[in-house]
């Protein structure tokens, strides 16, 4: 009976356990993260996407955006840039907060890319957007809330936050 018992828990575990699955990210993030500035930094994977891809500054080259956490549990965004520049927002780096938010906890459940002219579409919205709307040079990072829209976008100099909060 016993060897029974060990030889059905042996054979039902592999039924259940997955082997950890290695996530793949594209080139820039790779190189991006062997950057000397990053590399206390581990990505963020619990949100579908993790990453996001635009043209944030504008230069019809794609950027990419990435949820991290800083080994002191700070989190922000990193940003890759087509030139091989890094930025990273939030956390209490560059000495102070990026966002409006207590904390800068600016990381929403939902974020997405959206277009130059979907920004100025914003501008119709009379609640829950930036106020004003920014002026983006590219496209620019949306992070959605059940209450409300804030922006990350680059100004031509800096990246910048448009909160909704009024």
């Amino acid at each position: 009976m016993c060897k029974f018992l060990l030889l059905t828990l042996f054979t039902i575990v592999p039924v259940f356990a997955e082997p950890a699955q290695e996530i793949v990210h594209p080139e820039r993030i790779i190189q991006c993260l062997k950057n000397k500035n990053t590399s206390a930094l581990s990505v963020l994977t619990y949100i579908n996407p993790y990453y996001l891809r635009g043209d944030f500054n504008g230069n019809g080259n794609p950027d990419y955006a990435i949820r991290v956490r800083s080994n002191k549990g700070g989190r922000g965004v990193l940003i890759c840039s087509d030139s091989g520049k890094v930025f990273l927002l939030g956390m209490g780096i560059g000495g102070g907060q990026f966002s409006d938010m207590p904390e800068d906890n600016f990381l929403a459940p939902h974020w997405e890319v959206i277009t130059k002219r979907e920004v100025v579409d914003l501008k119709a919205f009379q609640n829950n957007v930036p106020k004003p709307v920014p002026s983006t040079k590219g496209e620019a990072i949306a992070m959605i809330w059940e209450d409300g829209i804030s922006l990350i976008y680059w100004d031509g100099t800096a990246f910048k936050w448009a909160g909704s909060k009024e």
